[in-house]
C-alpha cells in the first residue's frame, strides 16, 4: 500500500543517510536527497484489513438505508394442484369419468389367486426338452367298451372297501323245509341296495408304451367335513385272465395328511425321454403340496422322483 511519506521522515532520513543522498543527486543530477512527496511502500495490515472487509462492509461504508441488498430466500412448496380439463363433447364411452360417493357398478372381476389350494386348479404337466418331438397320446383306446365298464366297476368296489363304504353283506337265514306249496308262496327277496357313490371320483385309463397293455388310475374320497374324509387312489392293470391286478393303493384321511398325504393324478408324461410314459402325482397334505413321478413296468409301480426331496408320504403297493 502507498503512503504519503511524512516531514519528519524526511528529515531524519536526509540526515541519517547523505550518502544516500548525494548517490540520488549523482544519479539525477538535478532532485534532491530529501523528496517531502515522495510516496512510500508499506506493508498491507492483515488485521485492519479484515475487518474493513467485512461482510458488511459495503454496506457500511455507503451508508445508504434504500441500498438494495441481495439476500438468499427460501424456496417455498408448489402446490400439488392438478389440472382439471372439462370434455363435454367427448363421446368415447370407455372413457374413465370421475365422480364423487360411492360407485353403484358393477364389483371388480380378480383374478383368482394360485396361493394355498385352490378349489377348482387344473394341472397339467410341460417337460423342457432342448429336441423338438412330436406329440404323444397317452389314452389307451379299448377293443372292446365293455372291458372298460367292467375294469371301472371292479376298480369302484376296491376303491369302497378301502373307504369304508362297502354295504355289509346280509344275513344268512338257516335253512327250513318248507312244502311245494310254501315254495310257490315265498316272495322273491329284496334287491340289493345301490352301491355308495364315490365323490370326486376320477377314472383315467393310460397306454404307457407302444402297445402296451391298459394302466388304469382311479381317485375318490368319501362326504362329509374336511377332517372326516377318506380320500384314496388305486393304479392297476388287467392280468391275463381279465380280472383287475392292483399295482399301488393310497388311502388317507382328513386328519393325518401330513403324515400321508392324498395322492392327486395330474397326467401321464415321458420324463425319461424314451417313449415310454410316466404318471406324475400330486401328493397334497394339509398345508403343503409336492410331485411324484411313477413308472409302471412289468407289473410294478417304482417311485422315481419326489419334489423336496425325502419320503414325504410313502404309499403302499400291493
Amino acid at each position: 500500500m502507498l503512503h504519503k511519506k511524512a516531514s519528519s521522515d524526511s528529515t531524519d532520513n536526509s540526515s541519517a543517510s547523505p550518502s544516500a543522498g548525494s548517490t540520488g543527486s549523482t544519479n539525477s543530477g538535478s532532485s534532491t536527497a530529501s523528496d517531502s512527496d515522495r510516496p512510500v511502500l508499506h506493508k498491507k495490515d492483515s488485521s485492519s484489513d479484515s475487518s474493513a472487509s467485512g461482510p458488511g462492509a459495503s454496506g457500511q461504508a455507503s451508508g445508504d438505508p434504500d441500498r438494495p441488498v441481495m439476500k438468499k430466500g427460501k424456496k417455498s412448496p408448489q402446490p400439488d394442484v392438478g389440472s382439471v380439463e372439462s370434455v363435454p363433447d367427448d363421446t368415447d364411452p370407455d372413457r374413465p369419468r370421475l365422480k364423487r360417493g360411492k360407485s353403484s357398478g358393477p364389483d371388480i372381476d380378480v383374478a383368482p389367486s394360485l396361493k394355498g389350494f385352490p378349489p377348482d386348479v387344473q394341472q397339467t404337466v410341460a417337460v423342457s426338452d432342448a429336441k423338438s418331438r412330436p406329440a404323444h397320446p397317452w389314452d389307451y383306446a379299448w377293443s372292446n367298451p365293455d372291458d372298460e365298464a367292467k375294469m371301472k366297476s371292479s376298480l369302484e368296489d376296491m376303491a369302497r372297501d378301502a373307504l369304508g363304504l362297502s354295504a355289509p353283506p346280509p344275513p344268512v337265514k338257516p335253512t327250513k323245509r318248507t312244502t311245494t306249496a310254501a315254495k310257490k308262496s315265498t316272495k322273491p327277496a329284496p334287491p340289493p341296495p345301490p352301491p355308495a357313490p364315490l365323490d370326486g371320483e376320477q377314472f383315467r385309463v393310460f397306454e404307457l408304451a407302444y402297445g402296451s397293455g391298459a394302466t388304469l388310475v382311479l381317485s375318490a374320497h368319501t362326504d362329509g367335513a374336511a377332517a372326516q374324509q377318506k380320500f384314496v387312489t388305486l393304479v392297476a392293470q388287467p392280468d391275463l385272465y381279465g380280472n383287475v391286478l392292483m399295482l399301488l393303493k393310497n388311502v388317507t384321511d382328513g386328519a393325518h395328511l401330513d403324515e400321508k398325504p392324498r395322492m392327486r393324478l395330474v397326467d401321464a408324461v415321458d420324463a425319461m425321454a424314451d417313449n415310454r410314459g410316466e404318471l406324475l402325482f400330486e401328493l397334497r397334505g394339509a398345508t403343503q403340496r409336492q410331485f411324484a413321478l411313477y413308472r409302471v413296468l412289468r407289473g410294478r409301480a417304482e417311485k422315481l422322483f419326489v419334489t423336496g426331496g425325502g419320503e414325504f408320504g410313502a404309499v403302499s403297493s400291493e
